[in-house]
């Protein structure tokens, strides 16, 4: 992970590594005698300090190994908190030559600071910078993982912390699952309660729906208002991307009625939800501008994952999948709903409601299967008499969804079977190519 000094942690750290020197600059100069702290005192040399302080600089402390010693702890003080790990040893290993060329090129007259002292100063001076570079670097990481642990599952970043060179936030186009999530009716709902309630109920049901979501390891993308948007299979790989989501679409419904009753508490209303998921090839990565960025997902399958949750209303159901994540995860207990084009795509999808595990009934799968079967051959009489007989015995929205669309006209000659939607929820009946 590449670490770059934030300016004013530099500032400190630099000060930091100059103090460490200057401590060593007086001893090495005989400013100050540090071996009498042992025994309860610090020494001065009066003459060196008097020298100073009267303006005239002591000829010993401009012999050259006075010079090369402060010159080199004076660079390594400014250098070394700007470096990165190599750069810093590299830097440190080009400042122990100087007092090596001094040593041995101007041996007369005797050595003010040795060259031993030298290399000890130079060697505290780097060990100084990496223990401060290891606690900033810990600091910011953290800082960082607090950040990332916002909308990525905890147990994802302890992994990326543990092995951060394992994922990449570079972009990349990858299969994935996306989910969008959003509250019906909600300026209603944001209508009939004060700002501080409807603050109060939102933090509730995105905090709910949010654990859930983590539970199944989702990347939280970002809350859009009311709404939620979530994608599986990144940063981490996960093969089961696409069961991963259709198992979090299953849990958020079955969560509702629990939060209602808590909601209900209050005097707040009931919340509905509508969930749309798709599964495909998409462009995910840091994406953003120079002042904001954000680890997100961009493309064609996003847009259908969106436009899917759009049509929950249209069709009265909570939650619709995309064919490719049907097939993708082989999921269960979900109802073919309908054969749509969305708005911006010319190809069409087949489009299935989830339903919870335990709503399952296989002489329903196939009433619905034979009725849609109808529909799309464009014999419509059979078609309605279909559904009227679904919506008699189970009495679900979608069943009349179909049948106001067929009202008592027969099929156009050149239907096609699919449904194409425009904005919102207008739509108009497919043409076959002639």
């Amino acid at each position: 992970m590449k670490f770059r000094f934030p300016r004013g942690i530099y500032r400190l750290q630099s000060a930091l590594i100059l103090l460490v020197f200057l401590t060593f600059l007086v001893n090495a100069i005989g400013l100050i005698d540090f071996t009498n702290l042992a025994r309860g005192g610090i020494g001065f040399n009066q003459q060196v300090w008097d020298a100073l302080l009267s303006g005239r600089v002591a000829e010993p402390l401009l012999q050259k190994d006075c010079l090369v010693y402060f010159i080199v702890g004076l660079v390594l003080a400014l250098a070394l908190p700007t470096q990165s790990a190599i750069g810093a040893s590299l830097a440190a290993l080009v400042c122990m030559v100087p007092p090596f060329y001094v040593a041995l090129h101007f041996p007369y007259p005797p050595p003010i600071v040795s060259l031993e002292y030298t290399l000890v100063t130079i060697l505290v001076l780097y060990s100084v910078n990496v223990l401060c570079s290891y606690f900033i670097e810990t600091h910011q990481r953290q800082k960082i993982m607090s950040a990332f642990g916002q909308y990525v599952p905890p147990v994802l970043v302890d992994r990326f912390s543990a092995d951060p060179e394992a994922f990449s936030m570079e972009g990349e186009a990858r299969e994935l699952t996306v989910m969008f999530c959003d509250v019906r009716d909600f300026t209603t709902i944001s209508e009939r309660l004060d700002p501080r309630e409807l603050v109060e109920l939102m933090n509730r049901y995105l905090t709910v729906m949010t654990d859930i979501l983590h539970s199944h390891g989702a990347t939280i993308d970002k809350y859009i208002g009311d709404a939620i948007m979530a994608f599986w299979g990144a940063p981490v790989a996960q093969p089961d991307h696409a069961a991963r989501a259709v198992a979090a679409a299953r849990d958020m419904l079955a969560a509702l009625p629990s939060v209602h009753e808590e909601f209900a508490q209050k005097g707040w209303p009931q919340l509905r939800v509508g969930i749309g998921i798709n599964t495909g090839t998409m462009n995910v990565g840091n994406m953003g501008s120079n002042y904001r960025i954000a680890y997100t997902v961009l493309g064609d399958a996003v847009n259908i994952a969106a436009r899917l949750e759009a049509l929950t209303r249209h069709y009265r159901v909570d939650a619709l999948i995309s064919e490719s994540t049907k097939l993708a995860c082989n999921a269960d207990a979900v109802l073919e709903i309908d054969h749509v084009r969305v708005k911006g795509k010319g190809r069409s999808i087949r489009i299935f409601e989830v339903r919870q595990q335990d709503a399952k009934d296989a002489a329903a799968e196939e009433d619905n299967a034979a009725a849609l079967s109808a529909y799309y051959d464009g014999h419509w009489d059979d078609a309605r008499q279909r559904f009227r007989a679904l919506s008699e015995r189970y009495g679900e929205p979608r069943h009349a969804v179909m049948l106001e669309r067929m009202g008592n006209e027969a099929a156009p000659a050149d239907f096609d079977g699919v449904i194409s939607f425009s904005a919102g929820t207008a739509y108009a009946l497919g043409r076959r190519e002639q």
